[in-house]
């Protein structure tokens, strides 16, 4: 037997055509959004351009990426100013701050910003690690805003230049030992090439006399899924003609999706504190922890879309196990 559902993915089937493109696994999968971006393919030129990626049925765009002298200036203050840029990169990745504790490398990045002419506001959204760096030329341009991040990860500490595991901050605990934080997804590379090409932009339209307004926002807690909820939620990203973002990789790709919209939460159980040996008049948070956690794993069966995503971790369980 099967429901509705799963009669109209079997109708999707192409009988006797070419292999499934990617676009229609997604579709029948039920990805969140892909069947919507075709119905409105017709109304958007970007979805469009989509809609068909089998390599036959592609067609290359024209004069989207034209030279120009603007386009060469940019790129010429890059590579004019690439100690300055390489240099920044290695002093976040020293840095290593986690999620809202970013003191040294935001700053690191607003100074580099400054530098290059932007006027640097912190304490967007109501973090003090947070900052929007803001440059304008002319008026009635296009707004243009770059993202930023340079939050590390716990337990990545590791030497740079060094190819194996190489940690430079080792945390002694017998029971559970650890490493100090790192840069392990790129964050310290992602932050310092978006800042540097908004810096590029900047100095090209003030060389060529370009109106545009160029906007950089330093974000807190990335790793955390914090910053930008609540940018977004304070209106930090509204009028912008374009928002451009990348992610550091082993190469260079360009690529198109949707992104799952997500949240963070935080969950504090409080209990009565004894002994395990004396059970009697304890109440066990970590007990109602571990509960919530495994109901939330049964969630994914019945209640969560296939697109969905339940991530969680209890990260303070106690110390010792006889102690409740």
């Amino acid at each position: 037997m099967c429901d509705l559902h799963d009669q109209h993915e079997h109708e999707a089937l192409p009988a006797g055509g070419p292999p499934l493109s990617r676009r229609h696994i997604m579709q029948l999968l039920g990805a969140a959004g892909v069947t919507a971006g075709v119905m409105t393919a017709d109304a958007d030129p970007a979805m469009a351009a989509g809609t068909d990626d089998s390599p036959a049925a592609y067609e290359a765009p024209e004069g989207l990426a034209a030279d120009t002298p603007a386009k060469r200036a940019a790129l010429d203050w890059i590579s004019s100013h690439d100690d300055r840029i390489t240099g920044l990169n290695a002093e976040i990745w020293d840095n290593a701050e986690l999620s809202l504790r970013e003191w040294k490398s935001s700053i690191a990045e607003a100074d580099f910003l400054e530098r290059a002419g932007f006027d640097v506001e912190f304490g967007t959204a109501g973090f003090p690690t947070a900052f929007t760096a803001t440059f304008t030329h002319g008026k009635d341009g296009p707004v243009l805003g770059f993202s930023g991040e340079y939050d590390a990860l716990p337990g990545l500490s590791q030497n740079k230049g060094v190819g194996h595991h190489d940690p430079r901050e080792y945390i002694h605990d017998p029971f559970a030992p650890s490493y100090g934080p790192g840069h392990g997804c790129g964050h310290s590379a992602l932050g310092t090439a978006a800042a540097a090409a908004a810096a590029a932009v900047a100095q090209a339209a003030k060389k060529h006399r370009l109106p545009v307004t160029v906007k950089f926002f330093g974000s807190t807690a990335e790793e955390m899924l914090i910053g930008k909820t609540y940018a977004v939620s304070k209106g930090v990203y509204d009028g912008l003609d374009a928002f451009l973002d990348w992610h550091p990789s082993t190469a260079n790709a360009t690529g198109w999706g949707s992104t799952t919209a997500m949240s963070a939460v935080t969950f504090t159980f409080l209990g009565v504190a004894g002994h395990g040996g004396t059970p009697l008049g304890n109440k066990s948070a970590l007990d109602a922890a571990v509960m919530m956690a495994t109901m939330s794993e049964f969630l994914r069966e019945e209640n969560l879309a296939p697109s969905g995503r339940l991530h969680w971790v209890i990260n303070n369980g106690g110390d010792i196990p006889n102690v409740t």
